[in-house]
């Protein structure tokens, strides 16, 4: 529940602080469903991969401020997808049964959406509340069965951006390959082949590390890091001057996130035109895959024959 428009704005971004705080908690591979009463209006407008055409109502500011937050999450607002009568769009009725407004809402990850097979209001169910039910109907994606493979260690390549790091595992690699017994040496190609690749992997692993199974977002640098930490420092603070700082640090770390992104992207692309190019046409698609492939599915939503 958010606090209603009589409310100055610094109390409506304590209740995103907290929220931000839950959703820190979930992890990437999890399916989300973040439901409830917004008190904000984000209108009949179609905004690209958030809302549809189906919203109900002018949006305002603070309808605004929740398309901005559904933009940085990746969230769908699920009941501005589908076409409906303006009776199944509306969610609360002011006092006098004037006016109506489309304020509560269901939202899920951008990814999830094709799992939404439906998402409106009952106006006529007695609830015993002055809001319309709001209902969506999901269907999970099935689960499917894999075997399971030993997992392969993946060196973290992206350290060796930086200079310092960079020297480490020459030197790292080098130091390895004169410890090399003389008495020892290889003679043919595929021994020495296997002692120059042992002697880069040790290297790789004092020096670089491993990347983990949910790595961070690619374009994540140190100093983006450092930064979070310090905002963590003032997190659980209940004290006005330290959730001033938490702000303070939040919009920070959003801005310069915001800049690293499109700086990656921009090498991304540059990469990708470098590999086509080449004609290392796999290893492009790979990479376009791995980070475009993603469908645009802000269309009119067809609504399941089955409801």
């Amino acid at each position: 529940y958010f606090p209603t428009s009589a409310h100055i704005d610094d109390e409506i971004e304590e209740v995103y602080d907290q929220l931000d705080e839950v959703l820190e908690l979930v992890e990437a591979k999890d399916s989300l469903i973040v439901l409830g009463d917004w008190n904000a209006v984000v209108g009949e407008t179609k905004e690209d991969n958030v809302t549809g055409s189906y919203g109900y109502g002018r949006i305002n500011k603070r309808g605004k401020r929740l398309i901005d937050f559904c933009k940085e999450k990746e969230f769908v607002i699920t009941n501005t997808l589908f076409k409906q009568p303006n009776n199944r769009r509306y969610t609360w009725t002011a006092p006098g049964g004037i006016n109506k407004y489309q304020i509560d809402y269901i939202m899920v990850k951008r990814k999830q959406q094709k799992n939404v097979l439906q998402s409106k209001t009952y106006p006529g169910a007695d609830i015993n509340s002055d809001h319309n039910l709001l209902s969506m109907k999901f269907r999970p994606s099935s689960r499917k069965q894999f075997r399971q493979f030993s997992k392969k260690q993946h060196f973290d390549f992206s350290r060796l951006k930086d200079a310092e790091t960079r020297t480490k595992f020459q030197d790292a690699v080098k130091e390895e390959i004169n410890n090399i017994n003389d008495d020892n040496a290889p003679t043919n190609i595929n021994d020495k082949w296997t002692v120059l690749k042992n002697s880069i992997v040790k290297a790789a692993s004092n020096t670089l590390g491993t990347t983990k199974d949910s790595p961070r977002k690619p374009w994540m640098n140190e100093e983006i890091i450092k930064l979070i930490e310090e905002r963590r420092k003032y997190k659980n603070s209940n004290h006005i001057d330290d959730r001033i700082k938490y702000r303070y640090f939040k919009n920070i770390v959003n801005r310069e996130a915001k800049k690293a992104k499109e700086v990656w992207l921009g090498e991304l692309c540059e990469e990708i035109e470098s590999l086509l190019k080449c004609g290392k046409l796999e290893k492009a698609h790979n990479l376009i895959k791995k980070y475009f492939n993603q469908r645009r599915q802000m269309g009119n939503s067809i609504e399941d024959e089955n409801k």
